[in-house]
């Protein structure tokens, strides 16, 4: 009886330690997957920020070129049809 018990005994260990490391190696997959996704996650992150950062910057230039003579008579000759003292438009004929 004894020797059955300890064969049970080992065959049980041996079942239970399998079982845990098959656990183990399950959940060190699902960490992999996760971490393979947030990396993924991150990097487009990443992308996006670098995309709104060119944008800022786009639109500062611009603020700070609407701010001068330059963008102020370019609207005025445009939008407004202003001409200088003594300049002479030539317009087609359509």
């Amino acid at each position: 009886m004894a020797k059955t018990k300890r064969k049970m005994s080992r065959k049980l260990k041996w079942i239970i330690s399998c079982a845990v490391m098959v656990y183990v190696a399950v959940i060190l997959i699902q960490q992999q997957v996760q971490m393979r996704d947030q990396a993924a996650q991150m990097a487009s992150i990443r992308d996006q920020m670098a995309q709104a950062q060119a944008t800022n910057e786009q639109l500062e230039r611009d603020i700070a070129f609407a701010k001068t003579d330059e963008y102020i008579e370019n609207a005025a000759r445009d939008k407004l049809g202003w001409v200088r003292e003594n300049e002479i438009i030539f317009m087609e004929d359509n």
